[in-house]
């Protein structure tokens, strides 16, 4: 078996949610966010798999996070399409593909190649969760923690409204990619993995053609930052948008 799968999403989608629960399987990858153009991001994994330059990059990361089984999975920002596109352009069977999509790069080192679309149906509390994680730089706690986040950050519909925005522009252009590329995914919402966990992470299994018959049913290993301030902040925002003209309303998904 040699299968590629890549989860395309924006920020506080749950994606570290469903990658961990996938990881955790020990055959479906150890799917990450390991094609970034932030130097803190490259840094870091260059540094964990001992890679020595971008030659090797995504070389070196392919070889470190498949499991046994030739299954390799990575999470891609929309933003971050074309650093892995780079990444791919370097070393291996991709070598003198310069111009490829991102799936004729995949293609070319990988039997099947799948891809799973997850997104959050509320955008404003996307919205508020990003732009919270961003001040607070606070992304995720254990599982099991039912403390509050206990940032400071201060409410600011303007900023909240910027990230609404860019979730939207997000889903936009997941969209308009693979409908351009004739690409079919799995279409996941954020909703339904917190509601149902196992399940989910089942149904993307099979997806895969993975086996899991004879897996324990998953538990989330990390807890949602979501608490009062966060639904406070929600009902607030909704009370100040349907106050505003209309033509200055955002628009709920």
């Amino acid at each position: 078996m040699s299968l590629a799968y890549v989860i395309c999403t924006s920020p506080r989608s749950g994606s570290t949610l469903l990658c961990r629960g996938l990881a955790r399987t020990g055959r479906a990858g150890a799917p990450d966010e390991f094609f970034d153009h932030r130097a803190e991001v490259l840094a870091y994994w260059m540094h964990r798999f001992a890679i020595a330059g971008e030659h090797d990059y995504a070389d070196r990361i392919i070889a470190a996070t498949t499991t046994p089984n030739g299954v390799f999975g990575a999470k891609l920002h929309w933003t971050t399409l074309r650093d892995m596109r780079r990444a791919l352009r370097h070393g291996g069977r991709t070598a003198g593909i310069r111009n490829g999509s991102l799936d004729a790069l995949l293609c070319a080192r990988f039997q099947t190649v799948r891809y799973i679309w997850l997104r959050r149906h509320d955008k404003i509390a996307q919205g508020i969760s990003h732009f919270r994680a961003t001040c607070s730089d606070r992304w995720e706690i254990p599982a099991g923690d039912a403390s509050e986040t206990g940032d400071t950050v201060e409410f600011d519909p303007g900023m909240i409204d910027h990230c609404i925005r860019r979730a939207r522009d997000y889903d936009r252009e997941w969209e308009s990619h693979f409908e351009r590329h004739g690409l079919t995914p799995m279409e996941l919402v954020y909703e339904d993995l917190v509601a149902s966990y196992d399940p989910t992470l089942r149904r993307v299994l099979d997806f895969l053609e993975i086996p899991h018959h004879d897996l324990a049913d998953a538990e989330p290993q990390i807890a949602q930052l979501s608490d009062a301030k966060s639904r406070a902040w929600g009902d607030r925002y909704r009370e100040i948008r349907a106050a505003a003209p209309a033509g200055q309303q955002a628009q709920d998904d």
